[in-house]
């Protein structure tokens, strides 16, 4: 079902759904999925509202709040995380899931640090959220060199109306 979500598009950097593979470098950015995909290739829409699986609700929004203010998307809240490591994506998708190839169906943004794996690790260090300011400053968020982004094989979240997603394939 989709969601209709309301991003500020005249914030941050809104690239071309048709240079994602110039973009990554044909370089494949995996999605891991808790359970099996319905079909080999589906649809996905971004969350309007996306619920915080590990870090608690006010410091969810204290991040996404962080997020808007510096690159005009929830990155928290109205996005879906890939990453380039299948290790990674293999690790979310457990042993009912699947993974997927994730690519963006029209203009997108993406976001990620070349310091954190994955955020909520970074904010399971914090002793109080006073430090969450400060923490996400440290860990050079960017909307910048989305193949580096993929073969640094950390969290990439990505914004974008809908997604398509191409059930990876076994040899």
């Amino acid at each position: 079902m989709k969601t209709e979500i309301t991003i500020d598009r005249s914030k941050g950097a809104w690239l071309k759904g048709d240079e994602w593979e110039q973009l990554t470098g044909g370089l494949p950015v995996y999605r891991g999925f808790s359970r099996p995909l319905a079909q080999d290739k589906i649809t996905i829409y971004a969350p309007a509202d996306r619920k915080p699986k590990n870090i608690p609700e006010a410091a969810h929004r204290i991040i996404d709040d962080w997020f808007l203010h510096r690159f005009g998307v929830r990155f928290r809240t109205q996005a879906v995380f890939g990453t380039g490591s299948l290790e990674k994506a293999i690790a979310h998708a457990g042993d009912d899931g699947e993974i997927g190839l994730i690519s963006p169906n029209a203009e997108f943004a993406f976001c990620w640090s070349p310091q954190s794996y994955d955020l909520f690790g970074e904010y399971a260090q914090l002793t109080s959220d006073d430090q969450i300011a400060d923490m996400l400053e440290s860990l050079q968020f960017s909307a910048e060199n989305l193949e580096q982004a993929v073969m640094s094989g950390h969290e990439i979240m990505l914004a974008c109306d809908s997604f398509t997603i191409e059930r990876m394939r076994s040899i």
